[in-house]
């Protein structure tokens, strides 16, 4: 035989919670069991601010409503380009173009909540490939470098692990470089 008893309530507070529950038949047969109760408070992850492209960014992530402390994740794979997730703060030099991405944030609790953002990364100054071709040994190589947004003339210089003979110092371009407009 299989009969329901129903706990039907309203919670005002979020919290772990012990539950006893008790029930006896018609026989005398009596069973309790405790139960944990977890009451999640409704938990709100805010309006983030969009970066510029190439200007350093840091934005801390400050969830409201639940048991606070909170962790916040995202998958890093969909995060906007050179952006990444520290503990709470998301932070890098951003890249122009579209992103969408989510934020999942946690409780002490336990609970969580999710939330979708995008971001249309503009403005700044953006430097042009993403990538360098491979060189060979001997061979000549030669790599175009162009800005994107700001404001003209640009001064390009390079710093790093480079073969001396394949970077000129200082640098200057063969012609004129114009800013291409932002897209």
């Amino acid at each position: 035989m299989t009969e329901s008893g129903v706990l039907s309530v309203k919670p005002t507070t979020a919290g772990v919670f012990k539950l006893a529950v008790a029930i006896s038949d018609s026989t005398g047969i009596n069973c309790i069991r405790v139960y944990r109760l977890v009451i999640c408070g409704n938990i709100v992850l805010p309006d983030i601010p969009t970066p510029t492209a190439c200007v350093d960014y840091e934005y801390e992530i400050k969830p409201s409503g639940g048991e606070p402390p909170y962790t916040v994740t995202a998958p890093p794979e969909t995060l906007p380009k050179n952006l990444q997730l520290v503990g709470n703060i998301l932070k890098g030099v951003a890249r122009s173009g579209q992103s969408a991405f989510s934020l999942t944030a946690t409780d002490t609790l336990g609970c969580s909540t999710t939330k979708s953002y995008s971001f249309d990364i503009q403005g700044g100054l953006t430097l042009a490939p993403d990538m360098l071709a491979d060189g060979n040994v001997g061979d000549h190589y030669e790599a175009v470098f162009t800005a994107v947004g700001g404001s003209g003339p640009f001064t390009f210089t390079f710093t790093g692990d480079v073969p001396p003979e394949l970077v000129p110092s200082p640098i200057t371009p063969r012609v004129p470089l114009r800013s291409s407009p932002a897209h």
